[in-house]
């Protein structure tokens, strides 16, 4: 009896150490920053004026948008100009400029994805629900820089890049801003939608404009690089970017609304169990982090549901049970803390994974050691008939 004893003692504070060692690896690679800085990438440009993101950097705005400008916007239109300079293609939508109230279904959304520049109302980023939105393919354009104008009004939406209209919509879509919002560049509120590029010069006006002011406005920016406040338009937000450094960018418009640059990265919006609206369900399980979530969780399981039945508990239902709130309990802990990082996202699906990975892990240690795992139920006890007389 004593042999049996040490060898179930030994076989418990094996898989206690291995459990704990899994555990610690899940652990580090479940808040792993990868590689994600704690500075905010932002950085004046070295050339003319402007701001270079460079991945991971965001500037933003108090929240200011008032219920009387969203008005005025609806009633008389709204222009937006912006100059960029892109550095690269993505296959995610990168946030180059929004206005955000904290409700993703009401934002103001300008970004990339690939080498299309979109704007849109909303977060249909996979264009799945078809709302209404406007964009122009750059792929065929012989630069990277751009002057970008959208005007819109009750008739619909033109979009101009370097002068040059590249798409028009009809009433379907026009251009509307969320009461309460704040204006944010280089990122999402939420972190999650980072873009590299350069940002030059930004104005938006509260008025629809007409062709002759956006080919003179391209003119002067395309002869000198920047571009002068109008004379002939009161703009409503101006920014130039001309301060050449500090951590603040001037709005040269009245209302001085200006932004902000933080030395850290900064999170606005903190997004706890998020729904990965780029992608189908079915690509998004067949992601590298899909497998590691899902079998990452298979040992854990396997070797708690060891150690509880080989000494707390005795009966399956009980087992599995317990075994899957531990998964979920623990998925739940990781999510959480992933919410609160930059460089991660908390995600419903990586939530599902783990949770099914446990379950996958405790069902292998059920079919592959039943005996050991449920006794009472198999009739099982333990073998003694090799224990000697001496043996207490």
């Amino acid at each position: 009896m004593k042999k049996f004893k040490w060898a179930e003692e030994n076989y418990t504070r094996t898989h206690a150490v291995i459990l704990c060692v899994i555990l610690v690896v899940m652990l580090v690679a479940g808040l792993d920053p990868k590689g994600y800085p704690s500075q905010n990438e932002v950085s004046r440009s070295s050339g003319p004026p402007g701001l270079v993101f460079g991945g991971y950097g965001i500037a933003y705005t108090k929240p200011f948008v008032s219920k009387r400008d969203a008005d005025t916007i609806a009633h008389n239109g709204m222009t937006t100009e912006i100059a960029v300079e892109l550095v690269d293609s993505t296959d995610r939508f990168g946030a180059i400029a929004i206005f955000h109230n904290g409700d993703d279904e009401s934002q103001w959304f300008l970004g990339q994805w690939n080498r299309y520049i979109v704007l849109m109302n909303g977060d249909d980023y996979s264009y799945k629900r078809r709302q209404p939105r406007i964009a122009a393919d750059t792929s065929k354009m012989l630069t990277n820089r751009f002057l970008l104008t959208v005007t819109s009004n009750q008739a619909g939406s033109t979009f101009y890049l370097n002068g040059e209209v590249f798409a028009k919509k009809k009433p379907n879509f026009v251009q509307t801003l969320p009461v309460g919002g704040r204006l944010v560049l280089g990122n999402s509120v939420d972190g999650r939608r980072p873009w590299s590029g350069t940002i030059s010069s930004l104005a938006f006006y509260k008025m629809a404009v007409g062709p002759k002011f956006i080919r003179d406005r391209f003119a002067q920016w395309d002869q000198s690089g920047e571009v002068s406040p109008p004379a002939s338009e009161e703009p409503w937000l101006l920014y130039p970017f001309d301060e050449g450094e500090g951590a603040r960018v001037l709005d040269h418009s009245l209302h001085e609304i200006h932004l902000e640059i933080p030395d850290e990265t900064t999170i606005l919006k903190r997004v706890f169990l998020a729904r990965d609206l780029d992608l189908p369900l079915a690509e998004q399980l067949t992601t590298w982090d899909a497998g590691l979530n899902l079998f990452g969780f298979l040992p854990f399981g396997f070797l708690l549901a060891s150690l509880l039945a080989s000494r707390l508990i005795r009966r399956p239902v009980l087992l599995l049970l317990a075994v899957i709130t531990a998964g979920f309990g623990l998925s739940i802990g990781i999510e959480l803390t992933q919410a609160w990082m930059p460089a991660r996202s908390s995600a419903l699906l990586d939530l599902v994974l783990n949770t099914a990975g446990t379950l996958g892990g405790v069902l292998c240690y059920c079919l592959l050691s039943p005996g050991r795992a449920f006794p009472d139920a198999a009739g099982i006890v333990p073998d003694t008939d090799n224990c000697t007389k001496s043996d207490p």
